[in-house]
């Protein structure tokens, strides 16, 4: 189906778009060596990394790669025993958002 605002070759060409600014961010992490964490090209011009909770510092890891992409940290926002922890940001015209969800006994 297509957008009344957008065709599906723009979509196409945007996540292309998307993909090539995630591969030369990657690029940098590695070269700074930073861990790696799960990132998702979403729709239009987003790409999202999320830090895994199971990682021995989730919420430090968060915090080198908002630095490292120089990214808005937000407050936390508690759901039921999990803390979510975001950052948002822009490299170029691709918006990124990377999160950690940390769980009440680790949250604070």
């Amino acid at each position: 189906m297509t957008s009344p605002y957008y065709t599906a070759s723009d979509g196409r060409r945007w996540q292309i778009h998307s993909v090539n600014a995630l591969a030369a961010l990657l690029k940098r992490a590695d070269a700074a060596e930073l861990p790696a964490i799960n990132w998702t090209v979403v729709g239009l011009m987003e790409i999202r990394g999320a830090v895994d909770s199971l990682h021995s510092d989730p919420l430090g890891i968060f915090h080198l790669w908002a630095e490292h992409l120089d990214l808005e940290v937000k407050p936390p926002v508690r759901s039921l025993d999990t803390w979510r922890h975001a950052a948002l940001g822009k490299a170029g015209d691709i918006r990124i958002h990377v999160y950690v969800d940390v769980y009440e006994e680790g949250a604070k």
